[in-house]
């Protein structure tokens, strides 16, 4: 259990990773959001949210034309990871983040 936990917790050390799961564990979000809160590329978030899904810290969910995504609260190690996002204030402060607590879009 100690190595995946290891391993899961070096993919969310990344800090638009760490945030994003932060978000995700409060709202549901398209990637266009994403994209539009992190003011990154698409292409970018789409890598960070494929390290995610690849060790199931994130469900996708197809509706319609859009995909929705959150954090999937059910995994293993989320009790441990939302300790993490829950102890550090200010998580969303740091990063060039300007989105706030605004509601998805899509």
């Amino acid at each position: 259990m100690i190595d995946s936990l290891t391993h899961y917790l070096k993919v969310i050390s990344d800090p638009s990773r760490l945030q994003m799961m932060f978000i995700l564990s409060n709202h549901e979000c398209c990637q266009n959001d994403l994209t539009e809160c992190f003011n990154m590329s698409q292409p970018a978030i789409s890598q960070h949210l494929k390290k995610l899904k690849e060790i199931d810290l994130i469900i996708e969910e197809k509706r319609g034309y859009f995909t929705y995504i959150s954090a999937n609260k059910s995994h293993e190690h989320y009790p441990i990871i939302s300790y993490i996002l829950n102890t550090y204030d200010g998580l969303l402060d740091e990063v060039d983040f300007d989105c706030g607590n605004k509601a998805c879009k899509c």
